[in-house]
Parts: structure tokens; sequence; C-alpha cells
């Protein structure tokens, strides 16, 4: 029996050497990639754990930064009454000011009425002591 070597035959054993070639290839290279892949695992497990916690540090820093807005908005309502006090205080100051003020004027004309008085009936005094004398 005679076996010829055709063109067809020649080209089969090439497209199966082809895959043989490839197949190893590719158990080489999965063999590579499984190692690297085993290798990557602890730092995989490692980046999980990192953004577990990056998540919970936001969510905290998201909670101080709405507290830290109330407290603004707070501190600002704090000052808005303060300054609404102070108003208030500086025109109770104004205003007994301007009631101290005629008051004071009256009471100083009294004192200054009393003052004469005393010195009107102080001289009589004097003179009715002088007259005794």
């Amino acid at each position: 029996m005679t076996v010829t070597f055709t063109f067809n035959n020649m080209l089969l054993a090439i497209a199966v050497a082809a895959i043989v070639i490839g197949v190893v290839y590719l158990v080489a290279t999965l063999k590579k990639l499984s190692a690297l892949i085993t290798a990557l695992m602890p730092v995989v497990l490692e980046l999980r754990e990192t953004v577990r916690r990056s998540n919970e540090l936001l969510a905290r820093a998201e909670n101080v930064i709405l507290e830290s807005e109330e407290t603004i908005r707070e501190t600002k309502m704090a000052v808005s009454r303060i300054r609404g006090a102070i108003d208030s205080t500086s025109t109770l100051v104004e205003d007994a000011v301007s009631i101290f003020r005629p008051v004071s004027m009256i009471a100083n004309a009294f004192r200054g009425g009393y003052s004469l008085i005393e010195r009107l009936f102080s001289r009589g005094e004097d003179n009715a002591e002088n007259e005794e004398e």
C-alpha cells in the first residue's frame, strides 16, 4: 500500500501541528496566569478590605460634613439672634439715656434749688446767731 503525500495532507499536517503548538502554548500560559492570580490573590483581598474601610471612612466623613454644615447653620442663626439682642439692648440703652438725661437735668435743677434754699436758710440762721452774740 502506498501513501501519497498530497498538498491537502501537507496543509492538514501543518494545521494539526499549529493546533498542538497552540494548545501547548495555551496550557503553559494558563499555568503562568494561574500562578500570577494565586500570587495576586492576597493583594486583591487587601484591596477589597481597603475599599471597604475607605467606604466606611467616606460615610463617616459625609456625616461629619453634614454635622459641620448643621453646626454652621446653627451658629449663623445664633449670631443673628445675638445681633438682634445687641440691637435691642442698644435701643434700650439709647432710650435709657434719652430718659435719664432729662431726669438728670431735673435732678441737677432740684439740687441747685435745694442748695439755694439751704443757703437762704443758713444765712438766716447765721444772721440769728450773729444777733444773739
